[in-house]
């Protein structure tokens, strides 16, 4: 007789065990038995699909059962688009922080004026010999007993050197097509003549004036070489007398407390006919150029003209690039900092890097390899080069080549314009720390003057107490990089750092225990080589 309702049935309880259903081991299996390759990547892959489920958004739906295969299609769809949105924007992102873009934008408009050096000062004489010292000059550079041929080539190198300029060179054909030139003369050193025969400041001075304190104008107007010669320069640093002042005073070069007349630097030049050559058609003027302490000259001066008073306006731009942009090529960069190190970009020992100081090397450079020769009338000495001093022999070359020293190329130029010109080809950069200055001349004429002696004064301040600068800076950094990609990684794939760090423990963790395995079957074979050598040792003493 059957009786069903004796048999066992299954009875449907609340337990659930944590692991799951449990399946018993056989009694009969070898515990010895290692994992198959196989099993080890089932468990790896089945443990990873778990992670990608509980952690990934959207991968729980293609594999949640029941589904059916239009829903996981439209899932599967929608992931995968999301992960190739991510990549692209990742590729968009990281390709806008590869291309260094700067951007300029204002970082102030109230910067104090105190915050920068007051500018230097340049007072160029238009006739550049004192008279006075002519016969002197005479005597020092010509032999004792000179011939009158001798002593007239002399007097037209002086009359020459009145005007005579580095960007001013077509006064040397009148020097040469005078007469023959002797040997006594051809062997004069051109900036010694010049540096004996330029006027001192007591002999062109009055008065000087600066933040509203009167000074010695000796002390604080010194002896310089610019582009126009030798000049009479204030609050500058390229010159040694100039260097050991700021040394000894703190607070050279000085700055400016406020803005306005009076304010600023003040002076007064006089005329002085027994100092000028008798028939001398050069006037009585001044070139005055305003440029940074530190820059060897500037090609853009003012000129002041004889019984005027000349208000010079002066307004300060800064423009600055971060410091976050230093490891950029100084090329893509368009600028070098004053401190950084290039073999490319011409510099003045002993100067920071500026363009302007750059544009002066480049010029010298190119005189020295025309002519072999450079002066120290127009530019910085040569020390390793001494006996490279242009002599009176040596203007031959230069008025030669003068369509080459009076025109700068740019490196590019040629490219874009048909010029086909010679002209000294400079490649420089400006600066990082770029200070430019803007002025503006108001020139209004002097009263009860006397023509016979003619003056001209002079004042130099800032039009404003404030002034703008302008920073420049990286467009894009690694941290705009890092906070656009973390909004992409949330608006594409709903993840966050967190997300990033569980993907992390996920591989390691998979990583570990792929090992480990690796290590457990490796030592389970050793066991079993083990158990089956034993084995087969006993069996053979049984035998015998």
């Amino acid at each position: 007789m059957f009786y069903p309702n004796e048999l066992a049935y299954f009875k449907k309880t609340n337990f659930e065990h944590p692991k799951g259903l449990l399946k018993f081991k056989d009694c009969y299996d070898d515990p010895l038995q290692p994992l198959t390759k196989r099993q080890v990547e089932k468990r790896i892959i089945r443990r990873m699909f778990q992670f990608c489920q509980n952690s990934i958004n959207g991968v729980y739906h293609i594999s949640e059962p029941g589904l059916r295969p239009s829903v996981r299609l439209f899932w599967c769809v929608v992931v995968v688009a999301a992960i190739i949105g991510c990549a692209m924007s990742y590729i968009d992102l990281t390709k806008r922080l590869q291309d260094e873009a700067l951007v300029t934008v204002v970082e102030t408009s109230h910067l104090p004026i105190h915050e920068i050096r007051f500018p230097a000062v340049a007072v160029c004489p238009l006739n550049r010999v004192n008279w006075m010292r002519y016969k002197a000059a005479e005597e020092k550079f010509l032999p004792r007993y000179t011939a009158k041929e001798a002593k007239n080539a002399f007097y037209n190198l002086t009359v020459l050197l009145e005007r005579m300029t580095f960007s001013g060179l077509e006064a040397i054909e009148d020097f040469l097509n005078s007469q023959h030139i002797p040997r006594s003369v051809r062997n004069i050193v051109l900036s010694r003549v010049a540096q004996y025969l330029a006027f001192r400041c007591d002999e062109i001075f009055r008065w000087c004036i600066y933040d509203k304190t009167k000074h010695d104008c000796c002390k604080i107007f010194i002896p310089e070489q610019t582009e126009k010669g030798i000049c009479l320069v204030f609050n500058s640093v390229v010159s040694k007398e100039s260097k050991i002042k700021q040394l000894t005073d703190s607070f050279y070069p000085w700055r400016a407390r406020s803005s306005g007349e009076g304010s600023g630097l003040s002076f007064r030049l006089r005329y002085n006919s027994s100092l000028v050559r008798p028939g001398s058609t050069v006037p009585f003027a001044f070139n005055v150029i305003i440029k940074r302490p530190g820059e060897w000259s500037n090609s853009l001066y003012q000129i002041l003209h004889a019984n005027t008073h000349n208000n010079m306006m002066v307004t300060p731009i800064i423009t600055e690039t971060s410091r976050n942009t230093r490891h950029i090529n100084p090329v893509k960069r368009k600028c070098l900092f004053p401190n950084e190190i290039s073999t490319k970009f011409d510099r003045i020992e002993g100067l920071a890097f500026n363009k302007l100081n750059c544009r002066v090397q480049c010029e010298q450079r190119h005189l020295i390899n025309t002519c072999n020769c450079t002066t120290s009338m127009f530019f910085p000495g040569v020390s390793h080069k001494a006996d490279m001093e242009c002599k009176v022999s040596d203007l031959r070359c230069i008025y030669d080549n003068r369509d080459i020293f009076s025109y700068i190329k740019g490196s590019r130029q040629d490219n874009y314009i048909n010029d086909t010109r010679r002209g000294m080809i400079c490649d420089c950069l400006n600066s990082c720390e770029a200070l430019m200055f803007l002025v503006k001349l108001n020139v209004l004429p002097l009263v009860n003057v006397n023509e016979s002696f003619p003056e001209i004064s002079a004042e130099v301040y800032f039009a404003e107490e404030t002034m703008t600068k302008y920073s420049a800076r990286l467009q894009y950094t690694y941290m705009d990089l890092i906070s656009n990609y973390g909004g992409v990684l949330g608006l594409c794939l709903g993840a966050s750092v967190l997300s990033i760090f569980e993907i992390f423990y996920a591989v390691i963790r998979a990583i570990f225990i792929f090992g480990l395995y690796k290590l457990t079957n490796r030592r389970k074979r050793r066991q079993v080589n083990v158990v089956k050598v034993k084995k087969k040792e006993d069996e053979g003493q049984f035998v015998e």
